[in-house]
């Protein structure tokens, strides 16, 4: 029977280095310090964006448009996310609060396609927006978002966890569509030799695997303890389009591994459900996992 296993808080061992998280220029900031001058008081981390309704014009994938966006602050005023395999675009998605003549205005673009709020001589409120209607205003021939919705909401302190880096993206996931994380299951692994001190049936389990630093199209899940020195459970997307589950010792070294070669071109990550890896290779010993089965469910 498999269980679910969260992640764990990862605490740096003496001689472990763990990367410092700098807010400035790749993190979201702490909301206390996204400086806005055209917002009426405090201005968020980040924004809560929400497009639905573009539809066809002449680029072919403008549904891709569609979707929820978590977009972190970059510089003042001025909040922006690139986007991976985003068709119809070009590459970015970008909310913006600034002063036009004597009216303040906010912004959302992506691509060719612009949506405006006015507010008059009033700044706005931009810490307390929840589902803001930002209205249509314009797009190009290659879609048509004239009948579209925009939504912004401000992301709170205690919800900034869901704010990505922001440059954070796959180039192999398209339609703007990147996994936050991955639900990895592996059945199969079977003790041959309880000599060795090491029963590796305890990795026959359900794991999440997370991108807590924003590394590009890689996942993990860390142990605790390490069982059968098996330090972390790491998913990643190769330019090649090959999905590798890994699990590592804690010196990143790969013990076993897990595959998927069936795609030769970028696709839709966040589709993958209960998707199965083949097994190519173990160096666990008194393991045997030469009919271990890895399956694995995107969570976007």
């Amino acid at each position: 029977m498999s269980r679910l296993i969260l992640p764990r808080p990862i605490f740096p061992r003496p001689f472990l280095w763990i990367p410092k998280l700098e807010f400035a220029g790749g993190y979201p900031c702490c909301c206390d310090d996204c400086p806005c001058s055209v917002c009426s008081g405090a201005s968020p981390c980040c924004w809560k964006v929400v497009i639905s309704g573009v539809v066809e014009g002449s680029c072919g994938d403008c549904e891709c448009i569609d979707g929820t966006y978590f977009v972190p602050y970059s510089t003042a005023c001025d909040w922006t996310r690139t986007l991976s395999g985003a068709p119809c675009t070009d590459g970015v998605i970008q909310v913006t609060v600034f002063l036009d003549g004597s009216d303040y205005k906010l912004q959302v673009k992506v691509g060719d396609n612009t949506w405006i709020k006015n507010y008059g001589a009033s700044k706005p409120s931009c810490r307390t927006l929840v589902d803001e209607s930002i209205a249509f205003s314009s797009s190009e021939a290659d879609c048509d978002a004239s009948s579209s919705t925009c939504l912004v909401t401000a992301v709170s302190s205690d919800s900034a966890v869901n704010c990505p880096p922001k440059n954070y993206l796959c180039d192999q996931c398209i339609c703007n569509a990147t996994p936050t994380s991955w639900q990895v299951t592996i059945a199969g692994m079977v003790d041959t030799d309880p000599a060795t001190g090491c029963d590796c049936e305890q990795l026959n389990q359900t794991y999440i695997v997370s991108n807590p630093f924003g590394l590009l199209c890689q996942w993990n899940f860390t142990f605790s303890s390490d069982i059968c020195l098996v330090h972390t459970v790491h998913l990643q997307i190769s330019a090649t389009h090959t999905i590798f589950v890994d699990l590592r010792s804690i010196s990143n070294n790969t013990i076993t591994r897990w595959t998927d070669t069936t795609r030769s071109a970028d696709f839709l990550c966040c589709e993958l459900d209960n998707n199965p890896l083949t097994f190519i290779s173990s160096l666990i010993s008194g393991c045997d996992a030469s009919s271990s089965t890895v399956t694995i469910t995107a969570l976007c």
